[in-house]
């Protein structure tokens, strides 16, 4: 029984996080894989033709099989899910890309370095797998889930840098309005073709 690519990225990226912690030179390992997860939908399918190229070899040829199994059709859109999904999904990850410079920027807590290139690798494989629908939506989902102990941070005003201490109460009332506006969405989403 093979994994879900979502559950084998999602424990790779935690080993890399991890491993970028004990490195020396571990900036350079960061943006090395932060480039290779930017271009992740681009990457898997150069893989599969490199793999093509070999399948004379049982063995390739069966992880070949497999590949295109696994993956095939996961770069349309339309395959699974549909537009107003994407576009759903694409607002939350707007809303966490906006969340996440706004932390940056006015937050006087730094979180533990591996969660924050954890946050990081996670991000940029969301905006590299734009193209593979299954990743694109659950590692969204997974960034939104990353993402409590950064709204937590910019709840508490007495954790922000000084003079936007404000900010926290405005804040709670966008991310409430943005939550209320993303779940009347969903809901004509979902609901929209359903008697009453």
């Amino acid at each position: 029984m093979m994994l879900h690519p979502a559950t084998i990225m999602l424990v790779l990226l935690r080993i890399l996080a991890g491993l970028s912690d004990q490195l020396k030179y571990s900036t350079i390992f960061d943006i090395f894989i932060i480039l290779i997860l930017l271009f992740y939908s681009k990457l898997i399918s150069l893989t599969l033709q490199i793999l093509s190229l070999l399948s004379s070899v049982p063995f390739v040829n069966f992880l070949l099989l497999k590949g295109q199994y696994y993956l095939y059709g996961q770069s349309n859109y339309q395959s699974f899910a549909g537009t107003r999904e994407i576009i759903g999904i694409s607002l939350i990850l707007l809303d966490q890309v906006v969340e996440f410079i706004f932390f940056l920027h006015l937050s006087r807590c730094n979180l533990v370095k591996g969660y924050s290139v954890f946050y990081v690798f996670v991000m940029t494989l969301v905006l590299g797998s734009i193209l593979n629908t299954q990743i694109y939506i659950r590692f969204t989902m997974v960034l939104l889930f990353l993402s409590i102990p950064m709204r937590m941070i910019l709840l508490d005003g007495n954790k922000l840098k000084k003079g936007y201490h404000n900010l926290s109460g405005l804040y709670l009332v966008v991310s409430m309005l943005f939550s209320t506006l993303m779940f009347i969405y969903w809901y004509i989403l979902t609901y929209q073709y359903l008697p009453l």
